[in-house]
């Protein structure tokens, strides 16, 4: 399932090792003092795949939007591992 959701697009074999070195979610990155917003001030591009089972398009947009982005582009037929595919 994970192979499907994060990165279609590599072998069996390459999706395998990046799920077995992914190094797993830690509290302080949700709970942590973020500093400064750099979106805020900072001009932004944003690049996001078509075909994300991960992250909704209609949430890729509105964060997109919520920045500003001075350009956004949609990669066709892209999986949520964007520089994979």
């Amino acid at each position: 399932m994970c192979h499907q959701r994060f990165a279609e697009h590599p072998s069996e074999q390459k999706a395998g090792l990046n799920v077995a070195t992914q190094r797993p979610l830690r509290d302080a990155a949700v709970n942590g003092e973020a500093g400064a917003r750099a979106w805020q001030t900072l001009p932004s591009w944003f690049i996001f795949p078509e075909r994300d089972l991960n992250i909704p398009l209609a949430v890729r947009r509105f964060i997109a939007e919520r920045v500003s982005a001075r350009e956004t582009s949609e990669v066709p037929g892209a999986s949520h591992s964007l520089p994979i595919s």
